[in-house]
């Protein structure tokens, strides 16, 4: 699977990263682990 780049407006990518500094994760796994909680939430 090839990897793609997602685009946020200035504000969402300002707010994803000061919250994965609150949760003490790189934006990267931060966002990886808001994906996982939705999929298994959804289930």
């Amino acid at each position: 699977m090839t990897m793609k780049t997602l685009k946020v407006n200035p504000v969402a990518y300002q707010m994803a990263i000061e919250a994965s500094k609150k949760k003490r994760k790189n934006l990267e796994n931060y966002v990886a682990d808001l994906i996982q909680a939705d999929y298994s939430g959804g289930k």
